[in-house]
């Protein structure tokens, strides 16, 4: 055997068993959350994409050009969210490196640029108005609106229960956070704290956005006439599937995109309506510490990300709502 042929990686892997193979090694030694995640970008991004190919056929460049394509349209992903994607993708060729699968890790030389922000990244004054009017009904026309005044992520909004709702001061309690995950083969859903050091936030709430959760009540409680002996919620959870069980992420994402293009705004997400709840409360406070108890960051410049520009509307465009 020449020196040539001895440098060349002895096996041939695939991408998706060696992706199988870091999942099963890291299973006990990351939280339940973090691992959940890491799960999620491996389903949504990096098994479609490299799944099928051999890994030592991934290189840098094709590395670069999928980070890239990832900030524009359709996935208009945050630069910290590719992030997160390269930091698994990383990850598991390192493992491919300790394996001698490959000659090097190709993701460490792959740079993940900017993302410049443009108007497409907050909704639309006309997208929003149609959401809080409801001009689309639908299943989820309580939540969408709702996430949307409160700058909620959806996982806080999908654990929202009864008992953190104060109607007599219109505020609400944000302590828990629902969480999908797989675990032994079979997708599971837990109520975690909101925040790591199990901290929670109360924020306050137009008039208007309380009536949403009055209004999901209304329909949760008819979902449980009609689901009868099938009903389970002891959780007292707002937002419930048909049975009184958790919503699921996919399904809603499928919802809002669907929506989205009735809007006239594809590659608006699920992580849009935070945005443009955070930036419209700040235009409508000019007060970046209200802002940040809103959202639930811990600094003013994590906050501060999630504000855009708006000049281009109007005065009073820009004050839809006052929280």
């Amino acid at each position: 055997m020449t020196n040539n042929q001895s440098n060349e990686p002895s096996t041939i892997i695939c991408f998706c068993d060696l992706s199988a193979l870091w999942l099963d090694i890291i299973r006990r030694q990351r939280a339940v959350t973090t691992f959940a995640k890491y799960q999620q970008v491996l389903n949504c991004y990096l098994l479609p994409t490299f799944g099928s190919l051999p890994v030592m056929d991934i290189d840098t460049l094709l590395l670069s050009d999928f980070f890239a394509g990832l900030q524009k349209p359709p996935h208009s992903l945050s630069r910290q969210t590719v992030h997160l994607i390269k930091t698994v993708c990383q990850e598991i060729f390192y493992l491919a490196d300790a394996l001698a699968l490959v000659p090097f890790n190709p993701c460490v030389g792959v740079y993940v640029p900017k993302r410049c922000y443009d108007p497409s990244d907050i909704l639309s004054t006309e997208a929003i108005r149609a959401l809080l009017q409801k001009k689309h009904p639908g299943i989820y026309e309580n939540l969408f609106p709702l996430m949307l005044v409160s700058a909620m992520r959806f996982g806080e909004a999908a654990a929202l229960s009864v008992q953190d709702i104060d109607t007599s001061h219109n505020t609400i309690r944000i302590r828990k956070q629902l969480v999908t995950y797989y675990q032994d083969g079979h997708l599971r859903q837990e109520l975690h704290p909101a925040t790591k050091n199990h901290s929670c936030r109360t924020i306050s709430l137009p008039s208007f956005a309380m009536q949403y959760l009055e209004n999901e009540r209304i329909k949760r409680d008819e979902k449980q006439r009609f689901a009868y002996a099938q009903w389970t919620n002891p959780d007292d959870i707002i937002f419930t599937n048909a049975t009184g069980g958790y919503l699921s992420h996919c399904h809603v994402y499928r919802k809002f995109k669907k929506l989205a293009a009735e809007l006239d705004q594809p590659n608006a997400t699920l992580h849009t309506l935070r945005h443009t709840g955070a930036t419209f409360a700040y235009f409508s406070w000019h007060d970046l510490q209200k802002v940040r108890s809103l959202t639930g960051h811990t600094t003013e410049a994590a906050a501060a990300y999630y504000i855009h520009s708006i000049e281009r509307l109007s005065q009073g465009e820009q004050s839809i709502w006052i929280i």
